[in-house]
């Protein structure tokens, strides 16, 4: 795949963004969340180039080190970007990258991002929504890391032979991967594709956390709920007519 833009044009263009945030942090910082929502969504445009290319990638990692912004081989690639255009900013890196994930998740392509942050309230709102697991793709994401977390440890059903075909996608945050089994005539199975797209896995993980109820659904529940109460008042309707 070829890439959308050169590494060292990759490079100016995030050394500009650098120097954009540390003018909107001496400057604007307290009276201008619009720039601070503008910064954003140019931090998300880079990361929809830069995420499926390696060589772009490197070019992130490598600005990290040369920085001495610290990361690890966990930290994905929208924290890094985010990371590298804040420098060493504690926990708002990570809320500022969590904002930008809901957006990818959440926004409707006609909509900016700074109208999306504005409609929801402000950062700190959609922070506390996520961490409060009212948004769906909160809840979705919390589903995704339940399934990682056991799988991860997980003694497995079959181990077979780790090849090229079935090797995990450089971009996510652990060491699973898809793969599509065929059962044989005589009894067996043949792995036969691996799928690495990280969007399939993703909704594989989500599927087998709602499948093997890892964590509480509220919409579950209420609905449960819900079915309970309707239940109970056909008993008492059925029981006064008798």
């Amino acid at each position: 795949m070829s890439n959308i833009i050169e590494p060292k044009t990759l490079e100016t263009t995030l050394s500009n963004l650098v120097a954009e945030r540390e003018a909107w942090e001496a400057g604007s910082y307290l009276k201008s969340n619009q720039e601070l929502y503008a910064l954003l969504e140019k931090c998300l445009n880079q990361y929809t180039q830069v995420k499926h290319s390696p060589s772009l990638r490197n070019v992130v990692s490598q600005m990290l080190r040369e920085r001495n912004i610290a990361f690890n081989a966990s930290t994905n690639t929208l924290t890094k970007i985010v990371r590298l255009i804040f420098g060493d900013c504690g926990k708002r890196a990570y809320t500022y990258a969590r904002v930008i994930q809901v957006a990818l998740a959440e926004k409707p392509e006609n909509v900016s991002l700074a109208t999306f942050i504005t409609n929801a309230g402000g950062v700190e709102e959609i922070r506390r929504r996520n961490a409060s697991g009212v948004s769906p793709a909160q809840l979705r994401q919390q589903r995704i890391e339940a399934a990682e977390k056991l799988f991860v440890g997980a003694d497995g059903i079959v181990t077979v032979d780790t090849v090229d075909g079935i090797t995990p996608n450089a971009e996510t945050e652990n060491n699973l991967s898809l793969a599509i089994l065929r059962l044989n005539a005589d009894g067996t199975s043949t792995v036969v594709c691996g799928i690495q797209n990280i969007a399939l896995l993703n909704a594989a993980l989500e599927h087998a956390a709602k499948q093997q109820s890892m964590l509480n659904d509220p919409k579950a529940e209420l609905s449960q709920e819900r079915t309970r109460q309707a239940t109970l008042a056909r008993a008492v309707k059925e029981a006064v007519a008798a």
